[in-house]
């Protein structure tokens, strides 16, 4: 049976997107995770059964609320019980715009860039080179208010 590892249970504090972990399970060809707002599992906002690593990024969530999850594996011939459910809670939304120092900086190839916004709104984020030319558009499109992160 496979085991919930990350986020901990009863964690606060976690961003917009939450990238859940659990362990393998010997002999399973996918696993079936749920995300729900409440414990009864009766409002979900994930319920995939066809999620064929241990880990799925999740989001964007709301701010300040409680989510809770549970996996199970399975191939063509079982289905192992759900985990235990585990909770976690996300952030508080921001209250000003923010746009963090990429990382690693000096970059090559990959760096990762973290914003956040305190409302909805148009964002346009674009790479430029050492001469001032745009060499990439990395995001173009209206976000909800929260945590990103690109690399």
């Amino acid at each position: 049976m496979p085991a919930p590892i990350a986020p901990t249970s009863a964690s606060g504090s976690q961003p917009f997107f939450v990238k859940l972990v659990w362990s393998s399970s010997a002999r399973a060809d996918a696993y079936h995770l749920q995300v729900s707002r409440n414990a009864p599992f009766d409002s979900l906002v994930v319920n995939d059964s066809t999620v064929a690593d241990t880990t799925r990024q999740i989001g964007p969530l709301d701010h300040s609320r409680t989510y809770y999850w549970r996996v199970r594996a399975k191939n063509s011939g079982w289905t192992t019980p759900f985990t235990a459910a585990w909770s976690f809670a996300t952030l508080e939304p921001p209250t000003s715009y923010e746009l963090s120092q990429n990382y690693p900086n000096p970059f090559n190839p990959v760096t990762t860039i973290r914003y956040e916004l305190p409302q909805e709104t148009d964002v346009v984020l674009s790479l430029f080179n050492v001469l001032g030319q745009q060499v990439r558009v990395i995001v173009n499109e209206r976000q909800k208010p929260g945590r990103y992160e690109v690399t």
